[in-house]
């Protein structure tokens, strides 16, 4: 049986929010406003209004709406309407749930989460000489909980020691091998913008041709409509776009052909994400592109000559659950690059690379 919900006030982007969350659910959403106009009503076909929560009539407006519409559950993205609704629901007993109030209660709430998370690795890092003093950990912070609601499969002990070792970078570009949804492009973003590093430049060729594993059971899965693809890619562009300030940006290709055009001229990218003008020279790569071994150990063999003394080399999915090929290919890369390297480490499944 459908659940029927309110979502009051039906503010847009919440809306949008709930719309989505709704539909997962099953749940048909009663939207209600106390201004016919509000633009997030006319993402339902279902609109009320209601009076303004100091009006006397509120109360007795909101029990009768639920009462008529039999409403199970009400979504409150406003935190003074949540606090009217609350009370509301308490005195008239109706059986009644309510969430998404308090969004700044809720937000402190996670920053308090992620602060006790990262602090400890944080204490650990500043202990240790790099060239620069340590990213405050209200940034590193900050940071985490931009990147927390981008999707993508960077851990946040990954994505936590990336932040405390960006003090260590040195010069040069930050490049990417296999960007997905943008959560780990936008981090090294941040970091490298922070620490006045270099330029980003992401790679991903998006198309089921590169991502594809040679393992049944996640090709099955991975392998989708080239417009499922395409729509990625406008999500990714959108996602990446408030960070490119002209030193950002993204080449859709193979790993072989960006790194043709790397090898070739400096300016490279397109807009609005790009142009930009790189180094030439490498401080931080991160390889999370097509895991096969024989894959992984192309990008290793392509793009690590380009690495500046003090480069961090970054492999994700080191320690892969459906696989050892990043771990083949690294454990083989490090056996033939010792004199390179100074130290390497694992971090949340992600192989950390130091250079000399």
């Amino acid at each position: 049986m459908t659940r029927n919900v309110l979502l009051f006030p039906a503010l847009l982007l919440e809306a949008v929010r709930i719309k989505v969350l709704a539909a997962e659910r099953g749940e048909t959403v009663i939207a209600a406003a106390t201004d016919a106009d509000e633009s997030g009503l006319a993402l339902f076909p279902q609109q009320r209004v209601l009076p303004h929560i100091t009006s006397p009539d509120f109360g007795s407006a909101l029990g009768e709406l639920i009462e008529r519409e039999r409403i199970a559950h009400v979504y409150c993205p406003h935190a003074r309407c949540y606090h009217a609704i609350s009370v509301f629901l308490q005195q008239s007993g109706l059986p009644v749930t309510l969430s998404n109030g308090m969004q700044q209660l809720h937000t402190a709430l996670i920053h308090d989460q992620l602060r006790a998370l990262a602090a400890p690795l944080h204490a650990d890092y500043a202990k240790r000489a790099m060239r620069n003093p340590i990213l405050p950990l209200d940034h590193l912070v900050a940071f985490l909980h931009t990147v927390t609601p981008i999707a993508g499969q960077s851990h946040f002990l990954k994505l936590a020691t990336l932040g405390c070792v960006a003090a260590d970078f040195p010069e040069g570009d930050c490049v990417e091998i296999g960007v997905a949804a943008g959560r780990s492009a936008v981090l090294l973003k941040l970091l490298t913008q922070y620490f006045r590093c270099g330029v980003f430049v992401g790679v991903d060729p998006w198309t089921n041709m590169a991502i594809k594993q040679d393992i049944k059971s996640l090709d099955d899965k991975m392998l989708v409509d080239n417009a499922v693809w395409e729509r990625g890619v406008e999500t990714l562009r959108l996602t990446l776009l408030p960070y490119a300030k002209q030193d950002l940006a993204f080449l859709r290709m193979t790993s072989v052909d960006a790194h043709a055009l790397y090898q070739r001229q400096r300016l490279v990218g397109e807009p609005p994400l790009g142009p930009v003008i790189t180094a030439g020279k490498i401080a931080v790569l991160h390889v999370d592109g097509n895991h096969t071994e024989a894959k992984a150990a192309e990008d290793l063999a392509l793009w690590t000559p380009y690495l500046v003394p003090g480069a961090w080399l970054v492999v994700d999915d080191y320690g892969w659950a459906y696989g050892d090929g990043p771990k083949r290919a690294t454990d083989a890369w490090i056996e033939q690059n010792r004199q390179r390297i100074a130290e390497f480490f694992v971090a949340d499944r992600a192989m950390f690379i130091k250079m000399r």
